[in-house]
């Protein structure tokens, strides 16, 4: 991305125009009361990224009336990237697994796990083969209490999506 000189603060200023084309981020995640409220204070935190042209769909756009089934299957197909916030009941969600990841396995989506809470990652193949974040079998519910440590791992977050929407716009690889 193109930036613009730096304001008197010193910050650079980062072209809205450069961005090729829109990125597409799905945010998957369990309706369970505590992972809705970690993808809450992430998307929070991500939401600058709109000014770069990465878009984030959430079911939370559902509106009274819309086919949900039809819709989320429709985003899915949209999407350029998988933000998948990964906890045990996200695992044991047959809409979760049987749908979405399987879209985004067989469309070849750009997958990032992040581990939200302790669960059984490992017995399962697209995610024990992945990188995910925060890595060394950490998740942000057991090492990332502090707000302040938190936010630093969604600063990774948020510099990862960039670099891939930039590989997907034939950027940097």
């Amino acid at each position: 991305l193109a930036t613009q000189p730096a304001d008197i603060a010193g910050t650079a200023h980062v072209s809205t125009t450069a961005a090729a084309r829109t990125i597409r981020v799905f945010v998957s995640y369990r309706h369970k009361a505590e992972d809705a409220g970690y993808m809450a204070e992430i998307l929070d935190f991500l939401s600058g990224l709109h000014k770069e042209g990465i878009e984030f769909w959430t079911d939370q756009e559902l509106r009274l009336g819309d086919r949900w089934d039809t819709k989320i299957k429709q985003s899915l197909a949209e999407s350029d990237i998988a933000l998948v916030l990964v906890s045990q009941a996200y695992l044991d969600s047959d809409y979760c697994i049987n749908t979405e990841i399987s879209s985004f396995l067989e469309r070849k989506v750009s997958i990032m796990p992040i581990m939200l809470l302790p669960c059984e990652w490992q017995r399962h193949a697209w995610l024990s083969e992945r990188q995910f974040l925060p890595g060394g079998g950490e998740t942000l519910a057991e090492h990332y209490q502090d707000a302040g440590t938190r936010q630093r791992m969604f600063l990774e977050i948020r510099a990862e999506l960039r670099r891939q929407a930039d590989r997907l716009r034939g950027g940097d690889p």
